[in-house]
């Protein structure tokens, strides 16, 4: 019998989550509110979660942002500053779309390129400068792949229709079969970006953690760890952080060789 571990319950969390975002508009029309909206705006149980560039570009565009959307987007932070970034890897449905397409044979598993923090911090900073300069209404919220999945399966159960922005998924995945290394998430998806910061903010936080005194493959290049790595990071570096997802597929590769990976709360390094 083949023994549960986080890679599988990952999967597990990515499908569940795909799958309730078809069933929760269905749901909604029989009165049943315990979890309503999209994943730009959502509320469990009345609790508000918020994408929290969506909330930004509200404030900035209107310099007016309701409480419920402040604290959506405040919870949201919380939770990464706590846990890094894993809504890119647990909870977001094109992350698992992505996951999937990277199993494909002619996808590279990884990419040589820098790392796409710094490109996406650009684009977002002019975006918002010009919404507060032009007075544009929010428009990075059209390159949001789970906000588009999400408010697709709402358009579909209200008025039958599929919304003109369900034609990025294909784009990103075409993206990501040609370049591998999760290419749309790590330099296109601007929705990570924030969480990203939240996640450097705290200096002890949930997060990948090495013992080189255990290490086995110290001498391998590329090691298994950073073979199983959906970004094609290097667990082994300091430097990880922030765009490590924290998804685990790193910790459960390790654990076939000397088990030097594990996750926790421990100090940035």
């Amino acid at each position: 019998m083949m023994k549960m571990n986080r890679k599988h319950a990952r999967r597990a969390c990515q499908l569940l989550v795909a799958l309730s975002f078809i069933a929760i508009p269905w749901i909604n029309g029989f009165d049943i509110r315990i979890v309503t909206g999209n994943l730009l705006s959502l509320e469990i149980f009345g609790i508000p979660f918020a994408d929290p560039l969506a909330a930004l570009q509200v404030w900035v565009s209107t310099w007016h942002m309701s409480s419920t959307l402040a604290l959506g987007a405040i919870l949201s932070l919380t939770l990464a500053a706590i846990m890094g970034p894993v809504f890119c890897a647990w909870i977001c449905p094109y992350g698992l779309i992505a996951d999937l397409i990277q199993k494909l044979p002619f996808v590279k598993t990884r990419n040589r390129l820098s790392k796409g923090g710094v490109f996406k911090a650009v684009v977002v900073g002019i975006v918002v400068v010009g919404l507060g300069v032009m007075e544009f209404p929010p428009v990075l919220n059209q390159l949001s792949l789970p906000g588009w999945y999400t408010r697709t399966m709402q358009t579909l159960w209200l008025s039958g229709t599929i919304p003109v922005g369900l034609w990025l998924l294909p784009v990103a995945s075409v993206l990501d079969m040609a370049g591998g290394g999760h290419i749309w998430c790590r330099y296109c998806c601007p929705q990570s970006l924030l969480l990203q910061a939240a996640g450097m903010m705290l200096p002890n936080r949930f997060r990948v953690n090495y013992d080189t005194s255990r290490c086995t493959c110290s001498d391998k290049s590329p090691s298994p760890c950073m073979k199983s790595c959906p970004y094609g990071l290097d667990p082994r570096e300091r430097n990880i952080h922030p765009e490590c997802t924290n998804c685990g597929d790193c910790v459960v590769q390790c654990s076939h060789f000397g088990k030097a990976l594990s996750q926790g709360f421990a100090a940035r390094k």
